[in-house]
């Protein structure tokens, strides 16, 4: 696998602010595949833009899913991330054992 393999997934991203901040990390770490989940603001998004700086093409390329499902219909290895408590009952891998 490469790092042209890999895709970052938002879903339902609040902010175009925070859209186009992920574009501009995608960027800064040479990854462009970014795909986003119903984003609750209006899409395309002017503030999304201003804030990638320099990564308005990967914003460009984005592709806009209506569900978490589909987004992930194509891929093998899904990991994930958030920064609020969720109580779901996944099976958790650690990358650290």
């Amino acid at each position: 696998m490469s790092f042209k393999d890999i895709y970052f997934i938002l879903v339902r991203p609040q902010l175009g602010e925070n859209i186009g901040a992920v574009a501009r990390a995608l960027k800064n770490f040479n990854l462009s595949k970014l795909r986003i989940v119903n984003p609750r603001c209006e899409w395309p998004n002017q503030k999304a833009i201003a804030t990638s700086v320099g990564a308005k093409n990967i914003l460009q390329s984005s592709k806009i899913y209506n569900s978490f499902d589909k987004s992930v219909g194509d891929l093998d290895f899904i990991f994930a991330t958030t920064s609020t408590k969720k109580n779901f009952n996944k099976k958790i891998i650690s990358i650290f054992d």
